[in-house]
């Protein structure tokens, strides 16, 4: 539950603040496993890809990190 509430409570701030558009959620499948590798074109990669890919997701990082 804590999941989805702060999924939705950050998102209206990366919508409003950073992201116009998206594309290519499309091509995320609706059921199954499947891996998303980002480019990391920033830091705040992580952010957006929890709040604008419609499945629960799993990190995996360094250890740095």
């Amino acid at each position: 539950m804590g999941y989805y509430l702060l999924k939705y409570f950050i998102y209206p701030f990366v919508r409003i603040f950073w992201l116009d558009s998206i594309s290519g959620l499309e091509n995320i499948p609706k059921k199954g496993s499947f891996i998303i590798a980002a480019n990391h074109s920033s830091y705040f990669d992580f952010i957006f890809l929890y709040v604008f890919i419609p499945r629960r997701i799993t990190f995996l990082a360094a250890e740095k990190f």
